[in-house]
């Protein structure tokens, strides 16, 4: 398996961020751009033209869809479908959820919609970028790991293309963060017994069977999308502690990394942003190491519209928010596992 590329580089070159066109014909990416250097859509394996299918203007920092541009405009009703076209989840080709915060229905998607109504930038940027330790090659030579993965759809993949099995094929985070320790000399034997649709309750009540077949050496708990309207910030860290004493049982010398999920999106009530950035603080509190993503995802993806982000439009990343996954993810381990 190849190795995913970085979010971005040390030149400044930032790989592959996800935009969409809503609503109207201007968007921004992340970070300021110095210039705009390729702009396509993987799953569609369309390469979009300067000039033909969009302008980007230096000097306001937007990106600007052109007429009869071949780069999709979503409009509000593909993104909140109104009454007489939302076929509500759980149904048989839903395409949306109920419970929008504005009373609207919330434009859902199990497959590959959003995949191809967004689109992938690469560009130069002088900001400065955010420094996500990875693992140096050879840095791990000798080691092997049993590297467990335990949490809700988000680790289990859905949405990622690779797991759709949609153009670019892009593995979910843990296939990756497996890659780049095999990549740094470790021998690797990894489980993702993530099941979509749980929370942290269902992991206390299967990890006791689980551990039966396999115990972990690395056990990474990434629970907590699910969990936001049924515990307290206070509650739902308690459950995770309760999940690593379980594994530390069986493996005292286990390393065991929380992950503070990605906010979901704020025009859902079951994804308030305030609880999933409370929980976050919960995690931190905890004497394991947690690997944030909350609060990189606010930090370098909050300027951007959830729709623009999203794998399924309400709770999943897509490809470019599974290789921030990854990339946090993979921070927290190089120094775990680095360090004296």
């Amino acid at each position: 398996m190849s190795v995913e590329p970085l979010l971005w580089t040390a030149d400044g070159i930032v790989h592959g961020e996800s935009g969409a066109f809503l609503e109207n014909c201007e968007t921004r990416p992340a970070f300021p751009v110095a210039e705009m250097l390729r702009v396509w859509n993987s799953t569609l394996g369309v390469e979009f033209e300067p000039g033909r299918d969009f302008l980007f203007h230096p000097e306001s920092g937007l990106l600007e869809r052109l007429p009869g541009s071949r780069m999709a405009l979503l409009s509000h009703d593909d993104l909140y479908p109104p009454p007489g076209k939302a076929v509500y989840f759980p149904a048989e080709h839903a395409n949306a959820v109920a419970n929008g915060s504005g009373g609207e229905a919330v434009r859902y998607d199990a497959m590959d919609f959003f995949a191809r109504h967004q689109f992938e930038m690469e560009y130069r940027t002088n900001a400065k970028l955010p420094a996500f330790r990875t693992l140096p090659g050879n840095s791990l030579a000798g080691r092997a790991f049993r590297l467990v993965f335990i949490g809700d759809s988000i680790t289990e993949g859905c949405n990622a293309t690779g797991v759709i099995h949609v153009p670019p094929y892009a593995p979910p985070y843990p296939e990756q963060v497996a890659t780049a320790l095999r990549t740094a000399g470790a021998e690797v034997e990894m489980h993702n017994l993530a099941v979509g649709g749980t929370g942290c309750e269902h992991g206390l009540q299967h990890l006791p069977s689980w551990l039966e077949n396999v115990v972990p050496d690395i056990l990474v708990i990434a629970y907590g999308m699910n969990d936001l309207r049924s515990f307290t910030p206070e509650e739902f860290a308690r459950r995770i502690a309760a999940l690593a004493d379980l594994a530390l049982q069986r493996n005292p010398a286990a390393k065991i990394l929380t992950v503070a999920p990605m906010p979901g999106n704020a025009a859902w009530e079951c994804t308030p942003p305030a609880v999933s950035r409370a929980f976050s603080a919960a995690l931190r509190q905890l004497p394991f190491p947690c690997a944030d993503v909350n609060h990189f995802w606010e930090e370098i993806l909050g300027g951007k519209n959830f729709f623009e982000i999203t794998g399924n439009g309400v709770n999943h990343p897509n490809d470019y928010g599974q290789r921030l996954y990854a990339a946090v993810v993979e921070d927290r381990l190089a120094q775990m596992l680095t360090t004296a």
